[in-house]
């Protein structure tokens, strides 16, 4: 669920505060345990008839009596009258903005307070939940409650002691709404996990279902469970741009306050997108896990493990899901297409493992937003492994760099999923130049190495949805930049070169059985801008307790000065995640000149346990 900024319409401006004067209000302890008592009734369901007739014993945030009696959602029926019409009229509306600024963060404030005292406390209290489960559902809770209480006192004594009239907020929305927002980002990055560990719980517990079910009917909540609470923030946090903007638009350029509210915009804005980049990796990541599960153990799953960084796009995306059906057979088939890969399950029988789950959406959150409930992704992902029982994959996962889509012409909804396969071993020396994001481009003397999936969308619109989908998360990925090593056409010039050297990268050898369970490793051997990749090669079978790595690929460097070194490098790598630096090393030449063109083997050590064996010979010119 991403955070949208409110609409000037979904503000509470409609919302009432508490009219009830509390001097105890001012002492503040750091539990703010004298500010607030269990029993008090939500400020904003306080009628005026209980206000007038029985002073709250609970939560009151405003000060000791003031001659301007700051508690009406108006500034201009706060003042009276003759204050309001001796101001411009500009001047009225940005006092008005700044006023609602302040009143909506004290409903803001009771709504902490009211999640802390009735639920917060007691559910730990009674030992409900555990105090690890308490910290993941009110995450930050407290920080937010401090800082929250921050802004109220500030503003709501910079509004008193000004008589009413405010003449600078920008300065206090910097250092408090901006600076010290980090409570917000963590909590709303955290915020679906928490509503899918209260909804696991209160299937678990029937003693927590009990106290939820008790504090929905107590006065303070009136009929509002803690989930609806619980979104308090993320609407909070979407309504701070959206306010600041409102005070800016009523101040003039060359006012006071001009400099600062412009840049506390910026800020706000900037960093709601933040909350929201991190939402959506939170939300991607148990996405991830849920698919996961679905994977088999062992060689067809390539040990690929999806919550990791991607090989050149950072953090792992779900782009797409859905049903398909191959286009002979009509055998289900589903499909998660990720910013590197595609994955083609089998379905399992279990109904609940089909549901797809429900696609990122970005809310406009109001006040009146209903509870939030699980999505069937959500309740997937609390059955386990069991949830999605008989899942299978179809095709080992498949790296966007082989795959390409093409529509079937005779059917709108019907395309072809056309994979190139990796370049076998025996062809390796032939394109050992091409990095493995390129080498579906290559053929062999046999013709293209690719196989084809025809398969079939549940209507042309989801075909047209899965080509543009496919294509787009291909081009992106070609446009990434990639920090991969593969052979230079940087030579030096003739008149430089005093010599050609022959480099074989034979093979590596590896006594650590750890290092040895990764897929495939690269040699790459450079000399200045001169650079030189082998293809990825997979570890052998032991021999003496050692592993080989098999290349025996051959490069010429140009040699403009005998000092010069070698620089040889090993990397595990995987087409799904990044590579893996394992080691490296530093050649000299001088000891090969000797040799000439006959040549000689060396071996180098690039870390503990891995030695990597080379033919080298030298030719002058």
């Amino acid at each position: 669920m991403l955070l949208r900024k409110q609409s000037e319409g979904s503000l509470s401006s409609h919302l009432s505060v508490p009219t009830t004067h509390n001097p105890a209000m001012r002492q503040r302890s750091g539990s703010h345990s004298e500010a607030v008592s269990r029993s008090y009734t939500h400020p904003r369901f306080t009628s005026e008839s209980q206000v007038s007739q029985t002073p709250s014993r609970g939560m009151s945030i405003d000060r000791s009596p003031s001659p301007l009696l700051l508690n009406s959602p108006s500034w201009s029926a706060s003042v009276g009258m003759g204050m309001s019409h001796s101001l411009s009229e500009k001047e009225r509306k940005r006092q008005e903005a700044i006023h609602e600024l302040i009143t909506t963060e004290r409903v803001y404030l009771g709504y902490l307070y009211l999640v802390r005292d009735e639920f917060q406390r007691p559910l730990l209290d009674q030992g409900l939940v555990s105090p690890f489960e308490s910290q993941s559902l009110f995450m930050e809770w407290s920080n937010l409650l401090d800082l929250s209480q921050s802004i109220v006192d500030e503003l709501t004594q910079r509004q008193e002691s000004e008589q009413g009239i405010v003449l600078a907020v920008g300065d206090v929305i910097n250092s408090l709404i901006v600076e010290r927002a980090g409570c917000f980002m963590k909590y709303c990055a955290n915020h679906r996990e928490a509503a899918n560990l209260l909804a696991r719980r209160m299937t678990e517990s029937r003693l927590l279902l009990e106290f939820m079910t008790a504090a929905k009917s107590k006065p303070s909540c009136r009929g509002m469970d803690i989930s609806s609470f619980l979104l308090q923030p993320l609407q909070r946090i979407t309504r701070y741009p959206l306010l600041i903007k409102k005070i800016l638009e009523y101040t003039d350029e060359d006012h006071i306050d001009h400099l600062l509210l412009s840049e506390a915009l910026v800020s706000a804005e900037s960093f709601l997108d933040r909350i929201n980049e991190s939402i959506r990796s939170g939300e991607d990541k148990q996405k991830l896990s849920e698919i996961q599960r679905k994977l088999p153990a062992g060689d067809l799953s390539e040990g690929l493990v999806l919550t990791s960084e991607t090989k050149f796009l950072g953090p792992r995306r779900v782009l797409q899901e859905g049903s398909l059906r191959k286009a002979k057979s009509g055998r289900k088939l589903y499909a998660y297409l990720c910013n590197d890969l595609l994955l083609l399950f089998v379905p399992g029988r279990a109904a609940g493992a089909l549901a797809k789950s429900a696609s990122y959406t970005s809310l406009s959150l109001s006040a009146s937003s209903p509870s939030l409930s699980s999505s069937p992704s959500a309740a997937a992902s609390e059955g386990g492994q069991n949830g999605n029982h008989g899942w299978t994959l179809y095709h080992a996962p498949i790296p966007l760099e082989r795959i390409k889509v093409k529509p079937d012409a005779n059917d709108d909804t019907k395309f072809t999923i056309v994979v190139a396969s990796p370049v076998p071993p025996s062809s390796g020396a032939q394109f050992s130049q091409v990095p493995l994001h390129l080498q579906s481009q290559q053929t062999s003397q046999g013709g293209p190495l690719q196989s084809m999936i025809h398969v079939k969308a549940g209507s042309s619109r989801e075909r047209k949805a899965w080509l543009g989908a496919v294509q787009k998360a291909i081009e992106v990925l070609a446009k990434a930049p990639r920090d991969y090593g593969m052979r230079t056409s940087i030579r030096p010039s003739l008149a430089e070169t005093i010599g050609t050297m022959t480099i074989r990268v034979n093979e590596a050898v590896i006594s650590s059985r750890e290092f040895a369970k990764s897929k495939s490793f690269v040699c790459t051997i450079s000399l200045g801008d001169q650079l030189f990749t082998t293809r990825p090669s997979s570890t052998e079978h032991p021999f003496s307790g050692a592993f080989s790595i098999l290349w025996r690929e051959s490069t010429i460097f140009a040699i403009t000065d005998m000092s010069h070194v070698l620089d040889v490098k090993l990397m595990s790598t995987c087409p799904f995640s990044p590579d893996v630096f394992m080691g490296s090393a530093q050649v000299p030449f001088h000891t090969v000149i000797p040799y000439g063109e006959r040549g000689t083997e060396v071996l180098t050590s690039v870390g503990k346990d891995t030695q990597i064996k080379f033919h080298m010979s030298y030719k002058a010119l």
